[in-house]
């Protein structure tokens, strides 16, 4: 992971985008990254602020942008001269998303921080829109955030980091941000791998009915494997744990999400077969939409590599 040199945080006043911005603070402060905030007054919109006759509209959105981080740092006892640098910003377009994307590709940013919930909300299956937006159509890494009663800075409550590994390159580039994530605040690493049943047909037909009547002792092969992956990818070492599943992997990580002390989620938009970059993968989509902590979505730029697990070998194909 290459330090983040810009972070932007895109902020619509919502309870929300406050709780984003408490982490995006935290994370320039800790890194010494140019804070950019930035209002997106979307074209033929209602606006939220009061009317000023002796002050322009991009004025006005200037102070509030700046009252908001002010305040922000007195909830959660951050510091503003922490921060290296700040840059506010109030775009008009069409589309905050679509302005946002651009942004983030005119001024170089590494890291988005972002709520899922604008304005309106949306029920805990759904991402806001123009989150949504973002984490298809960003060329860099996103961090989405979903709104909480009692949210503060990531130095209070991150502990605990999960990266769901399917032996790709692009996991392991899940991983490396991971270490560094976890080095930065002190963090442990949770390394999960989900054995999908994935059997052809033809298999039934000699009374193989799940991976584990071909490979019996699939489950601590898998872990030693996970335990070799963790040793072979760079990064700062830090207390890891190792898990293996085995059933729908969206479905597998979610419920561990949910019923152990996880604070973060950390994973590639590319898995075994790789994804457009209009698109995500059904898996990663899945997690960012209904994962109930953070999520850092990384983009790969190359096709992914297939596993390099000795069962995925030997088995991704059905017998002729």
């Amino acid at each position: 992971m290459r330090t983040p040199e810009h972070i932007l945080i895109p902020h619509d006043f919502s309870t929300c985008s406050r709780q984003a911005l408490a982490y995006a603070m935290d994370l320039a402060a800790h890194t010494g990254a140019e804070l950019h905030i930035l209002h997106v007054e979307v074209i033929h919109s209602d606006s939220m602020l009061p009317e000023d006759s002796s002050k322009t509209k991009a004025q006005i959105l200037h102070e509030h942008l700046k009252k908001e981080l002010q305040q922000c740092a007195a909830e959660d006892h951050l510091y503003v001269s922490d921060l290296n640098s700040i840059r506010y910003i109030v775009l008009r377009n069409v589309s905050a998303a679509a302005a946002i994307t651009q942004y983030c590709e005119e001024y170089g940013i590494d890291l988005v921080v972002m709520g899922t919930h604008g304005r309106k909300g949306l029920s805990r299956n759904l991402l806001g829109s123009v989150a949504e937006e973002v984490v298809r159509m960003s060329p860099t890494t996103v961090l989405t955030i979903r709104e909480k009663e009692d949210i503060g800075p990531l130095t209070d409550h991150l502990n605990r980091i999960m990266v769901p590994v399917d032996f790709s390159d692009y996991s392991r580039d899940a991983l490396y941000y991971a270490k560094e994530i976890a080095a930065l605040f002190g963090a442990s690493l949770d390394l999960v791998h989900v054995i999908e049943e994935r059997l052809h047909p033809a298999f039934y037909n000699t009374g193989v009915f799940s991976v584990y009547d071909i490979e019996p002792g699939i489950e601590t092969k898998l872990l030693d494997e996970l335990k070799s992956f963790y040793k072979s990818v760079d990064g700062p070492d830090r207390e890891a744990s190792y898990t293996v599943l085995y059933g729908n992997p969206s479905k597998e990580i979610l419920h561990r999400l949910a019923t152990e002390d996880t604070d973060m989620l950390i994973l590639s938009t590319h898995g075994l077969t790789g994804v457009k970059r209009m698109l995500l993968g059904s898996v990663a989509e899945k997690l960012v939409r209904e994962a109930p902590c953070p999520v850092i979505t990384l983009k790969g730029t190359e096709p992914a590599l297939k596993s390099i697990s000795p069962w995925y070998s030997r088995h991704e194909k059905a017998p002729a």
